[in-house]
């Protein structure tokens, strides 16, 4: 049988400086070789106003082996002391064969996953706290950077992506 492999969360009253005693673990779901990093952003759903955490692993975090096999986590946080682990986003929420996570970005409550030459998914929370795909755009020109914006109150979005050579905008 394989390895188990945990996370610890370690919380930090930032006044103080102290770490908040106790261990909080999660399970990791791939035992990667290398994990240098992963990002962390904060959701609040505006319907219920509960509090989540998004985690993510992005492939420029882990070795080149296993950069396509990535996934993102969502936590609700009731008690922020103890995340429970709500949803899981890997290949098989996107019924993809592998997963390589480039980018992210959380912008008006929803969550943007840039799938590397894949595209980008756009997702949101239920009010039944299900994760939904609600649109998708294509990109698979080597693109690893983008950014979402909204100009006005429509509901027209700006997407601007980056290679490292070329910019586009969409």
């Amino acid at each position: 049988m394989g390895e188990v492999v945990f996370n610890e969360f370690f919380y930090v009253n930032l006044t103080t400086k102290a770490v908040i005693e106790g261990i909080h673990f999660s399970d990791t779901f791939v035992n990667y070789h290398f994990l240098s990093k992963r990002r962390i952003e904060v959701l609040e759903d505006p319907f219920t106003r509960l509090p989540y955490l998004v985690r993510l692993t992005l492939r420029d975090g882990v070795s080149a082996e296993q950069s396509y096999n990535t996934y993102a986590e969502i936590f609700l946080m009731n008690n922020p002391l103890r995340p429970q682990l709500l949803d899981v986003i890997d290949n098989t929420f996107f019924e993809m064969e592998r997963l390589s996570i480039a980018d992210y970005q959380i912008h008006n409550n929803l969550i943007y996953i840039l799938a590397y030459n894949r595209g980008i998914y756009e997702l949101r929370l239920t009010r039944d706290q299900h994760i939904q795909i609600r649109s998708f755009l294509p990109l698979t020109q080597d693109i690893y950077r983008f950014r979402v914006d909204q100009l006005g109150f429509n509901d027209d979005l700006n997407i601007v992506a980056s290679n490292g050579n070329m910019i586009y905008q969409y």
